[in-house]
Order: C-alpha cells, then sequence, then structure tokens
C-alpha cells in the first residue's frame, strides 16, 4: 500500500478515536481534549470492546466503569502527573488510586485530579524552611496539601474541613498513608472567627468550591448541609501550644472566610507566630483584599501575590521577615521576594 493509502487509513483511525472519544465525555467537551489524544493517542487507547487503556499506569478501566468519564476528562492532567512528577495510576473498585511515591491518594473527580496537579505538578506549595515544621491546613479539602507537605517535610500537620462528606474523603485517604496519619489530625469543623453553625447548599462534584460565602455551583446532586466552624484564634493557639518551639506554616484556602479568619488571628496577635503563610484569595463584594496586606505589613510580613483581573481570585505568599523560608513553587519559578 502506498504512503497515500496508509495517510488515509491514519487519518480514518483518528477520526474513529474521536467519534468514540466525544461519546465516552460528551461531544461539546470531546475537541480540545481530542487535540491531546491526536497527539498522544499511543498513551490512550479504546479497545474493540468498549473498555480503555492508559499504557504509562497500565490503566485499564472495563467498559461501563464509572471513572471513564474522569479519566478521559482529565488523560492530559494525568499525563503531566506521570510524565512530570512520575505519579502513577490505579483501580481499586471504583476508586481512583494515585500513587506519588510515597503518599497514596483517592482521587475520583475532575476537581480531585486537578488539586492533585497543582500539588505534584505545579507545586503550589512546595517550600523550604529550617526547624521543627507545623503546617496548618485550612480548608484541608480531600487531604492533598497535607500529603504534599508529608512527601517533602517531617513535622506535624493539623487539617480542618468544613463539609462533612470531603472530610470523610480526607480521612480515607490519610487511612491509606499510616506513618502520614500518626503526625495528621484532623477537625470535622471550618474556621471562622466564632463557633457557629450553618446549613449550605453543596455541590459534591466541586469539592474545591463549596463556601459559606460563594454560592455552590449548580448541580442535580446538590444538597443542604449542615456545617460548623470554629473560633480560629481558640483552633490555632491550642496547635500553638502543642508546639512551643515549632515553625508554623499556615496553608489557608477557605473559599471567601480568609477574611474572618485572619482578621481573627491578627486581632488576637496569633499571625505574627505564622512563618510562612500560603493563601488563596478570593473577592468578596463587602471585604477588600487591602485590609490582608495592611495586616500582612502591621505583622512585619513580605510577600508575593497573584492575582486573575477577570475573576479577583489569586494566590498570596507570604513569609515573616524574622524567618528563613523561601518558595520553589514552579508557577513563579523563583523564590519569594520583598514587593512591598
Amino acid at each position: 500500500m502506498g504512503s497515500g493509502g496508509i495517510d488515509i487509513i491514519s487519518k480514518l483511525n483518528k477520526a474513529a478515536r474521536l467519534f468514540k472519544f466525544g461519546r465516552q465525555v460528551g461531544f461539546y467537551d470531546a475537541l480540545p481534549l481530542a487535540r491531546w489524544v491526536a497527539r498522544n493517542g499511543h498513551k490512550l487507547q479504546f479497545r474493540s470492546r468498549g473498555d480503555v487503556y492508559l499504557a504509562d499506569s497500565n490503566l485499564l478501566l472495563a467498559k461501563g466503569h464509572p471513572l471513564i468519564p474522569v479519566v478521559l476528562n482529565n488523560v492530559d492532567l494525568m499525563d503531566d502527573l506521570h510524565r512530570i512528577s512520575n505519579v502513577n495510576f490505579s483501580l481499586n473498585g471504583n476508586d481512583l488510586i494515585a500513587n506519588a511515591g510515597k503518599i497514596r491518594a483517592i482521587v475520583n473527580n475532575s476537581c480531585d485530579i486537578k488539586t492533585l496537579h497543582e500539588m505534584f505538578v505545579v507545586q503550589l506549595y512546595n517550600f523550604q524552611l529550617p526547624g521543627d515544621l507545623v503546617f496548618i491546613d485550612v480548608g484541608m479539602n480531600i487531604g492533598l496539601a497535607s500529603l504534599f507537605f508529608h512527601s517533602m517535610h517531617e513535622g506535624y500537620s493539623y487539617g480542618f474541613e468544613l463539609i462533612p462528606d470531603t472530610f470523610a474523603a480526607a480521612e480515607a485517604n490519610l487511612d491509606l498513608n499510616v506513618k502520614v496519619s500518626m503526625k495528621h489530625t484532623s477537625y470535622p469543623f471550618g474556621l471562622l472567627n466564632c463557633d457557629s453553625e450553618f446549613t449550605l447548599a453543596v455541590n459534591p462534584d466541586d469539592t474545591v468550591g463549596n463556601s459559606l460565602f460563594h454560592r455552590a455551583q449548580q448541580s442535580d446532586c446538590q444538597s443542604d448541609v449542615a456545617v460548623r466552624v470554629k473560633d480560629a484564634a481558640v483552633a490555632v493557639e491550642e496547635i500553638y501550644s502543642k508546639h512551643p518551639d515549632s515553625t508554623f506554616v499556615l496553608k489557608l484556602d477557605a473559599e471567601g472566610s480568609e477574611y474572618e479568619i485572619l482578621d481573627r488571628l491578627f486581632e488576637k496577635d496569633l499571625l505574627s507566630r505564622i512563618s510562612l503563610l500560603l493563601l488563596e484569595l478570593h473577592p468578596r463584594d463587602d471585604r477588600n483584599p487591602e485590609s490582608i496586606r495592611s495586616q500582612l505589613r502591621s505583622t512585619n510580613f513580605c510577600w508575593n501575590e497573584s492575582i486573575v483581573p477577570s475573576n479577583g481570585c489569586g494566590l498570596l505568599y507570604a513569609y515573616h521577615r524574622a524567618g528563613k523560608g523561601w518558595l520553589k513553587s514552579k508557577s513563579n519559578g523563583k523564590a519569594a521576594t520583598c514587593e512591598n
């Protein structure tokens, strides 16, 4: 057969692959992802009977497996995780397990895989600090930031998660990592400026977006859930008392609650005990991020920040001038410096 015939067959095979791909994930989502398939088709195979095979992780999903849409929608991120950070994937029944060196985690939806990518590829929370470290994870989600911390450092961690089902997922991930669980304590509540209880409309498919201050993304599975918050000052001061000579890192991704939390820590003079603050900023009509910057200036912090103009969200990495920490996030490619 001539080269022209081979080229036609190749194009027909790609078209057939795209059609199968579209049937799996929906044709609206298929086109941009199909570009990845066209370049990396050898890594993703559609078997004749409807099975899906991801070659790099030797991951085979039988026809009808509930995780097929998740894998197909995130195959590019999973490829990055394997290629850049040597993360492999396996199945345990209906759970997708990420194996990242000595760390294992269940990642069963797109939010989980995106967060895993942020931890192990982008390395948003990769830092270096001397001393005995304590990592305070506010907005623990399914526990990936705490697990990443323990993959890089010795020390202890404490996690706070507002949403009960998300807290249960974090506990399941910690159960997979026995050595980590021995140095980690989880709390099934969020932090705020006081003790209180709320009812939230929770979207189980958007584990990173459920918030006290922002409406959850609409979902057919959305339900009202009772949640609890505790006084941030009381919770953090208790951790300080357990580790009087340690170096503290506060990761704060509280979907809009960061203003009240930092207000309370600032009010009680607890913010200055933090050596490194890893903060995700969220816009709110009733609050101005400048209040946070003012608190950081007053407590002798330097920081870098990166804000997305279109939505006002962003990351702020702040370190205390008395400390010696620096970030190694691949998102900025350099150590944090004073810009304020």
